[in-house]
């Protein structure tokens, strides 16, 4: 959640201020500078906006000299030269790979050289020039060639180019892991990136920094962003993160307000699946193809058309999973088609449903369930 430091007012000034935040609607940082009135050119100099969430914000004009800016993230974020970082400590952040860039080309005035006689090469060229030279083991040498790869991948308009750049930047030296990390969090900042070089670049980022607590901040931004697919990722990197525990509640909470269906069960199988094979069952939908949809209530209908789907499958002896089987689950495999039998078998298989939805619900899992005590 983002918050705005208010130290330097004040006391009554303070209460005003902290008064029209509480009536924001919003966690977007720009909205909350204008609710509180504050001034872009004054306010944010030698500002605390360490982990800020600069999602959506347009940033040009503002004044953050001295400002701890480390670790702030976000998608869409728009910022020119009248943004002034003058003595902003900016490490880990969104303005990372930027700041290291112009220094490194200023530093290195032939690399601009270099650049723009690569970019009038055609697309077969620039890809053998990078694949050769990031075979480079030697650090600085691998730097240069990053570096032009770099901005040679933003110059680009072919996508085999920037594909390959992709490709090869991610068997990079060790020591320049995060230079690429933060290149990669920089495109995904871009607001020229379409909905697949950008889910290309995410898939990149994730498989090799999903531990990444500056990755992780830009993950929790992406939840309420973009494509459902691009938030499917988003949730199931951080589901799977070892760090999962420490923000289980907050993606609970998230995924309570997410308008894509999709989203919805994809969250709901990974979850299921964490607490027991036997949940994950208990919400497969009738059809058996996928999870249900928790925004709708399981009613006691539902509830009996899975437990029938279930015996289906039994019958058929094409069960290739273990519904609720074993001598400790209490349930009888389904034996005959006697319609006492089929009865009997239903009831058992509704009530076990009904209790590992319980269960879910008492974890956290925002399930709905006729007649039960629901979550939130």
């Amino acid at each position: 959640m983002n918050t705005i430091d208010l130290g330097h007012l004040a006391t009554d000034e303070l209460i005003e201020k902290m008064t029209q935040l509480e009536k924001v609607d919003s966690e977007n940082f720009q909205q909350m500078v204008l609710v509180l009135g504050l001034d872009p050119k004054f306010d944010f100099r030698y500002s605390n906006l360490c982990d800020t969430d600069l999602s959506d914000c347009n940033l040009c004009g503002y004044d953050f000299t001295g400002a701890d800016l480390s670790g702030a993230h976000g998608i869409n974020v728009k910022w020119d030269t009248s943004t002034i970082f003058e003595n902003a400590d900016f490490e880990n952040s969104i303005f990372s790979h930027s700041a290291r860039q112009k220094q490194l080309f200023a530093s290195n005035p032939t690399w601009n050289s270099e650049l723009e006689s690569l970019s009038r090469q055609n697309w077969t060229h620039q890809i053998l020039w990078y694949a050769d030279n990031t075979k480079i083991r030697e650090s600085e040498g691998l730097l240069k060639i990053m570096s032009i790869g770099y901005e040679l991948y933003r110059n680009s308009k072919d996508a085999s180019v920037k594909n390959n750049i992709l490709y090869f930047s991610s068997r990079i030296h060790r020591e320049l892991n995060i230079n690429h990390r933060d290149f990669l969090i920089n495109l995904l900042n871009s607001t020229s990136i379409h909905d697949s070089e950008f889910a290309n670049v995410l898939n990149v980022l994730v498989s090799m920094y999903a531990e990444d607590h500056i990755v992780q901040n830009l993950l929790f931004s992406l939840l309420r962003k973009g494509p459902a697919k691009v938030r499917q990722l988003a949730y199931a990197t951080l589901m799977n993160s070892k760090k999962y525990p420490n923000f289980k509640g907050y993606i609970d909470d998230a995924i309570t307000t997410e308008e894509y269906s999709s989203v919805r069960k994809a969250y709901l199988e990974i979850r299921a699946k964490m607490l027991s094979d036997d949940c994950y069952l208990s919400v497969l939908s009738p059809s058996g193809k996928s999870v249900i949809d928790f925004n709708e209530v399981i009613t006691s209908y539902k509830i009996r058309n899975m437990a029938k789907s279930i015996m289906r499958v039994e019958r058929s002896g094409k069960n290739n999973f273990d519904i609720f089987g074993g001598p400790d689950q209490n349930i009888s495999p389904y034996m005959g088609s006697d319609l006492e039998d089929e009865t009997d078998y239903i009831f058992q298989t509704m009530s076990k449903i009904r209790r590992n939805i319980l269960v879910m619900i008492k974890a956290g899992v925002p399930l709905k369930i006729e007649g039960g005590d629901n979550a939130k």
